[in-house]
């Protein structure tokens, strides 16, 4: 069985905290389905803030953004 992960990634990835450390400047602001900068993001454990986040996320947690698989570069 394979188990792969192709349309999220963890939010303490390099690439995320890219993004929400520089917003529409970073390289990779385009690897992801925000709606709107800056990125609404607050480091928590509660799974219902992903309720206020301006970014997709997969599973309803913030922890775990949504790739931009339409972008090649992705």
């Amino acid at each position: 069985m394979l188990d792969a992960v192709f349309n999220h990634i963890g939010d303490q990835s390099p690439q995320w905290q890219d993004v929400i450390q520089k917003g529409v400047a970073s390289p990779y602001a385009d690897w992801f389905h925000i709606c709107k900068f800056p990125v609404n993001y607050t480091v928590t454990d509660d799974f219902e803030f992903s309720q206020d986040a301006n970014y997709d996320t997969f599973a309803f947690t913030p922890h775990m953004p949504k790739l931009n698989t339409a972008n090649p570069a992705v």
